[in-house]
């Protein structure tokens, strides 16, 4: 199918966005409290961004299905903050050594925007 050629980038990511959230707490760099911060959200920020630009591209590209091509942004930042959401959510009950945390959740939805801005920046009038 078109639209798997197309959303490859955006399966990997969802992979790996997944295992880096599993990484239990105790396997992570210690690091002072205020770096933790700086780098924690940062990091959060990044992988939401590319993870709504992959999805926005790899929508808009396949030719599969038409109504999710209009609605490539609108799809994106819907699955990427739900996705965002529950990993959080599952962070905190299934994953060792790693807790929940609202700040997480903000960093992630302002990740997705950026990602969305970044995709209209490359795409232009085509974006919408």
């Amino acid at each position: 199918m078109d639209i798997l050629r197309h959303m490859i980038w955006s399966f990997s990511w969802i992979i790996v966005v997944a295992l880096l959230y599993a990484i239990p707490g105790g396997d992570l760099p210690v690091v002072d409290v205020w770096d933790l911060l700086s780098f924690d959200k940062i990091a959060h920020f990044g992988v939401f961004a590319l993870l709504s630009l992959f999805i926005s591209i790899g929508l808009k590209r396949q030719m599969s299905f038409p109504t999710l091509r209009r609605r490539a942004l609108r799809t994106a930042a819907l699955f990427s903050l739900i996705y965002g959401g529950v990993l959080e959510a599952l962070q905190g009950v299934l994953f060792q050594d790693r807790y929940s945390d609202w700040f997480d959740f903000a960093a992630n939805t302002l990740g997705v925007l950026l990602g969305l801005v970044i995709f209209r920046l490359l795409y232009g009038k085509e974006a919408i």
